[in-house]
């Protein structure tokens, strides 16, 4: 009966301790997105994709990338990338929550430098704008991070070595987990999940299969739930085309039927 009790209090915590986190995540986000301002324009990828799904045009992703940043912007970067690494180095041993307040003040601080790449439409590797992308989903400032995420992408720019997996992978994991979020607790994912499926397409990313597919599927799963059936079989046929063990099988087989129904 006491461990049962205790079992009880810790995920009673957790639940606790996620509920600030996304309130904190919530306010900063608000915060954010009163101050930064980040840099979009017509040609703005996020910009393409949402005309693209709606037929007006299609993205590209041509782009040059240059071996190293200008020499006037070279110690802008440097002195960037000095200031992240001294941040991370302080954030060692403390727990993901307790640093979005710094991330926050980072982010404010570092976006003139990054608005700056973006107005120059130049494009030389910049861990600094990579990083920034990366804390701003930590930030819960979704649309932002998109934005810049998709146009680093874009750029072929590359994530740190000791960041573990490339932008695309980054944004079909934590996307992932935000839309199993929504599914759990019977909300929508769009446009957001919308705007990375379409990336993910017309861009042609070539990334391991799990992640890949699990976000399609997780697409799946939403549309099963709204009870839309060409979005389940659109979706979850994607799915079991990159992964066969994507876990939507019954639900596209299911809603292939309803509309095979329909069509005789």
């Amino acid at each position: 009966m006491g461990k049962l009790l205790d079992r009880h209090k810790q995920r009673r915590e957790q639940l606790e301790n996620k509920e600030k986190a996304d309130g904190l995540k919530k306010e900063l986000a608000i915060k954010l997105g009163q101050q930064l301002g980040i840099v979009t324009s017509s040609e703005s990828p996020l910009r393409k994709i949402r005309e693209a799904r709606q037929g007006k045009s299609a993205p590209d992703s041509s782009t040059v990338q240059r071996p190293v940043a200008p020499g006037a912007e070279q110690g802008d970067l440097e002195h960037w990338q000095t200031y992240i690494a001294k941040l991370r180095n302080e954030w060692r041993g403390s727990d993901l929550e307790a640093r979005l307040p710094t991330k926050a003040k980072a982010i404010q601080e570092m976006t003139p430098f990054v608005n700056g790449y973006l107005e120059s439409g130049k494009n030389y590797p910049n861990s600094v704008a990579v990083w920034y992308a990366i804390w701003l989903w930590d930030l819960g400032d979704i649309e932002n991070c998109l934005k810049l995420a998709l146009y680093l992408i874009e750029q072929k720019q590359k994530t740190p070595p000791e960041f573990g997996s490339d932008l695309r992978v980054f944004l079909c994991d934590q996307m992932y987990d935000w839309a199993l979020d929504k599914f759990e607790n019977n909300s929508e994912a769009g446009p957001y999940l919308y705007d990375l499926l379409s990336a993910i397409e017309t861009g042609g990313w070539d990334i391991p299969i799990v992640p890949k597919g699990k976000i399609f599927a997780i697409a799946a799963k939403l549309a099963d739930k709204a009870g839309n059936s060409k979005d389940v079989v659109r979706y979850g046929g994607i799915a079991q085309e990159i992964n066969e063990a994507a876990g939507v099988k019954t639900i596209v087989g299911k809603h292939q039927s309803l509309l095979d129904k329909q069509q005789s």
